[in-house]
C-alpha cells in the first residue's frame, strides 16, 4: 500500500532530522555512536538503518496525528472557555442608501431606525434578509468634493469636504456621518488623524464661517447597541467588539461630524 503524500512528507522530515542530528550525536558521543554502528550520520549496520527508518515512520505518524487533532483540541477548549467565539457569524455587509436626487421626494432628514429589515435581490430564486445595526439618517445632500492637501507653510494637512444640498431641500440635521472608503493603508491612517490629530475644523454655510470645535468629531460603532449581535446577553461588550472587528472591520470606519445649530 502506498503512503499518502502527506504522510510521506512527515516521514522524510523525520528521517532527515535523525540523519542530520545523527552526525552531531556521533561527534559528541563517539563511543556510543560506535556501539550503534553510527559513523558521521551513516549507519554501518543495515539492521540499525531499518530500525531508524521504522522509528522515523512511527514518529512521523505521531506528529501527523497531533497536527491533525490540534484544531479539534483547540475547538474543544474554546467551547469551554469562550463559546461565543465558536459560534457562526451570519453574513454581514455594508449597505448604502442612495436616493436619486432628480426623482427623490426627500427634502428633509429621513430616518432609518436601527434593526430595520432589508431584502437582497434574488439569486437563483433565493433572497436573503438582513437587519441593520446602525440608525441611519438619509440627508438630501451630496458630497461633491473631497481633498487632502498639505499646507506649504506649517506642513499640516488640510482636509476639505464640500457638500451640495438637493433642490428644495430643507433639513435640520445635527450631524453628518461619513464612511472612509478606500485602501486600508489610506483609510486607517485617515481615521486616526481625524479622531486624534485634528487641531481645528471649520464649517462654512453659504460661504459663511460657523463656529465649531474639533472635539465633537465622534467615532461610530463602539456603543453596546451598535454590535452585530447586541441582543446576545451571554457575551460581554468587549467580546462583542472583538468579534465585530474580526468579522467586519469596515464597520468601524465611520465618523460623525456635528453640524452647527
Amino acid at each position: 500500500m502506498l503512503l499518502p503524500q502527506k504522510t510521506l512528507d512527515y516521514y522524510n522530515r523525520e528521517l532527515s532530522y535523525l540523519r542530520k542530528y545523527g552526525v552531531t550525536f556521533a561527534r559528541r558521543f563517539p563511543k556510543i555512536a560506535r556501539r550503534l554502528g553510527l559513523a558521521e550520520g551513516i549507519y554501518e549496520d543495515p539492521h540499525v538503518e531499518r530500525l531508524v527508518e521504522s522509528f522515523a515512520f512511527l514518529t512521523a505518524r505521531i506528529h501527523q496525528k497531533i497536527d491533525e487533532d490540534m484544531p479539534e483540541l483547540n475547538n474543544a477548549i474554546m467551547e469551554i472557555l469562550a463559546p461565543q467565539f465558536m459560534r457562526q457569524v451570519p453574513s454581514v455587509s455594508l449597505v448604502q442608501f442612495q436616493p436619486e436626487p432628480a426623482t427623490s421626494v426627500i427634502t428633509g432628514v429621513l430616518s432609518v431606525p436601527r434593526h430595520s429589515f432589508l431584502t437582497s435581490k434574488p439569486v437563483d430564486d433565493v433572497t436573503c434578509r438582513f437587519r441593520t445595526v446602525y440608525p441611519v439618517e438619509i440627508l438630501p445632500i451630496d458630497l461633491s468634493e473631497a481633498s487632502l492637501k498639505q499646507d506649504p507653510y506649517d506642513r499640516n494637512f488640510i482636509l476639505t469636504l464640500r457638500f451640495i444640498t438637493w433642490p428644495a431641500a430643507q433639513f435640520q440635521a445635527q450631524s453628518i456621518r461619513l464612511y472612509l472608503h478606500g485602501a486600508p493603508t489610506i483609510t486607517h491612517g485617515l481615521y486616526e488623524l481625524l479622531l486624534s490629530q485634528v487641531d481645528e475644523w471649520q464649517c462654512y454655510v453659504d460661504q459663511q464661517p460657523v463656529e465649531t470645535t474639533a472635539d465633537n468629531i465622534q467615532a461610530i460603532g463602539f456603543e453596546e447597541a451598535d454590535c452585530l449581535c447586541a441582543d446576545d446577553m451571554a457575551i460581554s461588550p468587549v467580546h462583542h467588539l472583538l468579534r465585530d472587528y474580526f468579522s467586519l472591520l469596515e464597520k468601524f470606519l465611520f465618523i460623525e461630524l456635528p453640524l452647527p445649530k
